[in-house]
């Protein structure tokens, strides 16, 4: 089975990274979009702000074993509705995740939650903050203990 990622975000999945799954921020408009219910409904809707996940093909088992994270990336994409274009708000460094991605809260203000390997090998639940700015623009706080990435 091969997973259908949205066009708007299709072209983001570049070099050795693939998208294992994604959550779009933003709601869709049931008024303004008519989204079908068949199995390219995500292909047809209209572009958005997006939380991803993506895992690159290079083997990253620990000490020589067997497991492998589910994904490895962290990107949060914020779509400008005036310019029509993604920003990426969000890229993480090299992280070690498990699935799944969850999603909470309503509106401009909300949270996406993901299992990370912590220094010692214990899985923790973080918490990224996904909110607007006085401008409007989106922006994501990393827990505390997440290192910013370089830019």
């Amino acid at each position: 089975m091969q997973l259908q990622v949205p066009n708007d975000i299709l072209y983001y999945q570049i070099g050795q990274k693939r998208f294992v799954t994604w959550q779009r921020l933003d709601p869709v408009d049931p008024s303004v979009e008519k989204v079908s219910k068949d199995k390219d409904a995500a292909r047809l809707s209209r572009p958005g702000s997006w939380v991803i996940l993506s895992r690159s093909n290079f083997v990253k088992s620990k000490d020589g074993g067997a497991e492998e994270p589910d994904f490895d990336g962290i990107l949060v994409l914020y779509y400008d509705k005036y310019t029509e274009e993604h920003t990426t708000v969000y890229r993480s460094g090299e992280v070690w995740g498990k699935l799944p991605l969850r999603l909470e809260g309503a509106g401009d203000n909300k949270t996406f939650v993901v299992n990370l390997r912590n220094a010692s090998g214990e899985f923790e639940e973080k918490r990224f903050a996904v909110f607007k700015n006085p401008k409007g623009r989106l922006q994501v706080t990393p827990p505390a203990d997440i290192p910013k990435p370089e830019r």
